[in-house]
């Protein structure tokens, strides 16, 4: 049966990537039998790739990398959204009966270290089409990596194969399930076939629901609501996983803070939960009642649900089968609201719509709760009779810029950073809504206690403002371990360098803060940089999991005032030399012809929301190309002149509230290359 798996597999392989893999250096001459496995080989990791990203055949294959200097890796996946990078190591074995082998292990062990240690000159230019992607994916706090091992055979691994892999975990992982950065995952012959049985015959899924509080409605399309037992969700899920999610955008997104907060909430409170939460959407080829259906009958209903799909809700799902496993007494009494939509009678296209619009709607967050705080609403106030600036405490506003003022978000994480506890500024990198949650000696009541002075707010976003520009001013200049450290370890730095100059005047109105201290800042982030690099390099580890564990900070903290406090200078920091300024490459060459039209394009988690915002007015995300050295931007939502640097920040602030230098150089593009690719094509034809 192993024999005819492959030739499946093979088959689909040749359907999906036949003429998109990249053979190039394979010789021409080769025989046919030595090129063909070449062929498979890379389109099995590229196979692996697509189905892990869902991305196009076209991209799945550009992930590919196999070849002389790939260092283990045959490709590397990129969801820049998640953010999540997939290293897949791939064996063809026409047999099925390949097995993973220690040097297997070893090479990608090698290919991870070098990619965490931002050594990306050691790989080939196959990756280095994918070099930007990866460094913005692995300089996000919320980074997760995956190393798959695919092997058409038996996956199982030995420990002392398995070995080096379980050591790169855990250096990698914090001590909390929610602070994992890396996970091994082997696929074998089995794993990849199911792969393939699936997309060639998604099976339909068929359910069996009682609603309680019935309802129905006819117009335009059928539709039913009502409240379900979360056991018979839960059951759904035990029998069909993530196949239950087939048409929605994204499958169930694991135990992340939402997840939990769900799980717990079903666990302490369950009969809380059907108002705590949004509930859940099912679209159905066709819905039928057991019984005839009387409208005024509210009352328990039975229905058998035909080609079902949960496309709005995978969180919730997810979460009532882990509450229900870990206490199934206390859980069990849950109730879910849900609606069920009939596709029978819409027309074509209405599903996707619905699973868009389900996934896309506004949520609100603990940020938008905490603007009804009295602690915040006394800051706005105080901001502006006090300070004369503005402090803006909801979310889509306009951010204010420069001395104007702030808002609560970067108040928030600059508060955290300058806090006495340096776990807190674990937090302040990790964003999202730790720093807002509301519990009795949560991060926000650390941050922002009744009593708060407006001048301790300010100036800390003052300060953090300070040592970010003097990071930023050096971003491009530091490579290797110092590079890695000023990116992962940016809220660390600020946090030092604060605690190592005397703030004891930060809340006085009448002290001079911003005179005697602000002047230090430049010297003293240097100092606290070279120290940080020196203790992280004695610590070992990778700087990517260090400055996710509030242990590990603890103690660097620690050791980098006693340094910086020390008699020892400060050791030295290598860095490259300053190469020429994109822009000036391009105006030189006149590589970009006048009044072409350049686009905006970013990757990591800032995605969504920038994309969402250029999305309420189109011309945010262009602007026409003139041959200006400082400006060469004129952008069509104002007309104005901008040079990419400026304008990226810009629309940053406006559309996420967020300060901070940027390269803007890698956001603006011309028909897919960005202005350093491209600037980068002119010096090496030179």
């Amino acid at each position: 049966m192993s024999v005819l798996h492959v030739r499946h597999i093979e088959e689909e392989l040749k359907r999906s990537f036949d003429g998109l893999i990249d053979l190039t250096d394979v010789a021409v001459n080769a025989p046919q039998a030595q090129r063909e496995v070449q062929f498979l080989t890379r389109a099995l990791a590229a196979y692996v790739a697509q189905q892990v990203t869902g991305c196009s055949g076209e991209e799945a294959a550009a992930f590919v990398i196999d070849g002389r200097d790939d260092n283990g890796i045959d490709a590397v996946a990129i969801d820049d959204d998640k953010p999540h990078v997939w290293l897949i190591q791939s064996k063809w074995a026409k047999a099925g009966e390949g097995t993973i082998d220690k040097e297997t292990t070893l090479k990608l062990k090698e290919g991870l270290d070098l990619l965490l240690e931002g050594e990306y000159d050691s790989f080939n230019p196959r990756f280095a089409k994918l070099e930007k992607r990866v460094d913005a994916v692995l300089g996000d706090p919320s980074v997760k990596i995956t190393l798959m091992l695919v092997v058409l055979g038996d996956p199982k691994m030995e420990d002392v194969v398995e070995r080096p892999l379980l050591a790169a975990a855990r250096k990698l992982n914090g001590p909390k399930p929610e602070d994992e950065v890396l996970d091994i995952r082997p696929l074998g012959l089995h794993d990849v076939h199911k792969m393939v049985r699936a997309k060639s015959a998604p099976a339909r899924i068929d359910l069996s629901v009682t609603l309680d509080g019935t309802g129905r409605l006819q117009e335009p399309y059928l539709a039913y609501y009502g409240s379900v037992s979360v056991g018979q969700v839960a059951r759904w899920y035990g029998d069909h996983e993530d196949s239950l999610f087939e048409q929605n955008i994204r499958k169930s997104l694991g135990l992340t803070g939402v997840n939990r907060s769900l799980v717990d909430t079903l666990i302490t409170r369950p009969r809380d939960f059907w108002y705590f939460n949004n509930g859940i959407t099912v679209l159905c080829d066709r819905v039928r009642p057991t019984v005839q259906y009387a409208a005024s009958d509210g009352g328990p209903r039975e229905f058998k649900l035909e080609g079902a799909s949960v496309v709005n809700g995978a969180q919730t799902v997810a979460a009532i089968s882990e509450g229900l496993r870990r206490a199934p007494d206390k859980a069990g009494v849950a109730r879910v609201w849900i609606r069920l939509i009939s596709l029978e009678d819409c027309p074509e296209g209405f599903a996707d719509q619905i699973t868009r619009a389900t996934n896309t709607q506004n949520q609100v967050g603990r940020r938008d709760l905490a603007a009804l705080d009295e602690v915040q609403v006394r800051l706005r106030e105080e901001f502006a009779w006090a300070l004369r600036r503005t402090y803006v405490i909801k979310g889509g506003g306009d951010a204010p810029e420069g001395e104007r003022g702030c808002t609560n978000v970067e108040a928030a994480e600059a508060l955290a950073c300058t806090h006495a506890r340096p776990e807190l500024t674990v937090q302040a990198k990790a964003g999202g809504d730790y720093l807002w949650e509301r519990n009795p000696g949560s991060a926000y009541d650390q941050l922002f206690p009744k009593k708060i002075s407006v001048y301790r707010v300010w100036r800390s976003v003052v300060f953090n403002r300070a040592v970010g520009a003097v990071l930023d001013e050096g971003h491009g200049l530091r490579e290797g371990l110092t590079a890695r450290v000023a990116e992962h370890g940016r809220s660390l730095i600020i946090h030092i360098a604060f605690k190592s100059l005397d703030q004891g005047s930060i809340s006085d109105p009448q002290s001079f803060w911003e005179e005697t201290v602000l002047p230090a800042v430049p010297e003293r982030t240097a100092v606290v940089l070279a120290w940080l690099v020196r203790h992280v390099e004695e610590l070992g580890g990778y700087p990517v999991s260090i400055f996710k564990n509030p242990e590990k900070c603890r103690s660097l903290a620690a050791s980098v005032i006693a340094s910086v406090n020390g008699q020892t200078p400060p050791p030295e920091i290598q860095v490259k030399k300053r190469s020429s300024r994109a822009v000036g490459v391009l105006v030189d060459a006149g590589l970009i012809e006048e009044g072409a039209v350049i686009e905006f394009r970013i990757f990591g988690d800032e995605q969504a929301g920038m994309n969402s915002w250029i999305a309420k007015d189109p011309r945010r995300g262009r602007a026409t190309w003139v041959n200006s050295r400082s400006k060469p931007l004129i952008w069509e939502a104002d007309g104005q002149p901008y040079s990419p640097t400026k304008l990226a920040e810009h629309m940053r602030l406006q559309a996420l509230g967020k300060k901070g230098a940027v390269q803007g150089t890698k956001y603006w593009s011309l028909r897919g290359r960005s202005l350093v690719e491209l600037a980068e094509q002119v010096r090496n034809s030179e």
